[in-house]
């Protein structure tokens, strides 16, 4: 994930997500993939129209038995962050729901 891990880890630890993460793979039922895109704006952009960073990120909750996807997400968010930081945030939060009540 190119370092969005460790963002996507801490956020599951700040938003409370009921996970256990191993760190084996075969010890896991479940596994979660990502993706992290920071698109940059020039310092004028910024200024003069007004534009801010843009951040995508998408994880998805695959079962290793069926292979079956259980969940996936998709967050863009603009902003002056760089990180991944608010975007594995959100991720964290909405796997959290989808856990609680949307199964």
């Amino acid at each position: 994930m190119d370092g969005f891990e460790t963002y996507l880890l801490a956020a599951f630890t700040k938003k409370k997500t009921p996970i256990v993460v191993v760190d084996d793979l075969d010890q896991a039922d479940f596994e979660v993939e990502g993706r992290f895109e920071h698109h940059g704006r020039h310092w004028a952009e910024q200024l003069f129209l007004q534009k801010s960073n843009l951040e995508r990120a998408a994880i998805r909750v695959k079962n290793r038995k069926t292979g079956v996807t259980a969940f996936t997400y998709v967050v863009e968010k603009e902003g002056p962050w760089k990180t991944g930081q608010s975007a594995a945030e959100a991720c964290a939060k909405h796997l959290k729901a989808w856990i609680e009540h949307g199964r």
